[in-house]
């Protein structure tokens, strides 16, 4: 099964990878992909700029705006933060859906790719009998 490991490193400039600052990146650069001509979205924010490389979309399309979103919970809306591990339960439980639009690897699973989620539950039914 061919593999690929995507390395986001939120907040690295690009000139800023060199093998001076950051041998070990550019060690794994030769024998990888690099985009040096990548640009971020708008609003540059960690959890939007997350959500866009995870789907590959602009945040019009996939629907986060921030790292802070206002949701009803049921008791009208309030700010919620973006970044706690249960927020996309939370998202979810509200709204029915988390992003707009599909990941990476939901589109991947779709086809029969395997997520490294996917494969560590098949792992583990697999153990099981």
């Amino acid at each position: 099964m061919k593999r690929a490991v995507l390395m986001i490193i939120d907040g690295l400039r690009a000139d800023m990878v060199t093998p001076a600052l950051t041998p070990n990146l550019c060690e794994i650069a030769k024998t990888g992909r690099l985009f040096r001509q990548h640009r971020s979205v708008f609003p540059s924010a960690t959890r939007v700029s997350s959500a866009s490389i995870a789907t590959g979309c602009l945040p019009i399309t996939h629907g986060l705006f921030g790292n802070a979103i206002a949701l009803d919970e049921g008791d009208g809306l309030k700010p919620v933060s973006v970044g706690p591990p249960d927020f996309r339960e939370r998202l979810r439980a509200a709204t029915g859906r988390t992003l707009l639009a599909p990941t990476l690897a939901e589109q991947v699973a779709d086809i029969g790719g395997a997520t490294k989620k996917k494969r560590k539950i098949q792992l583990i039914e697999a153990q099981k009998k």
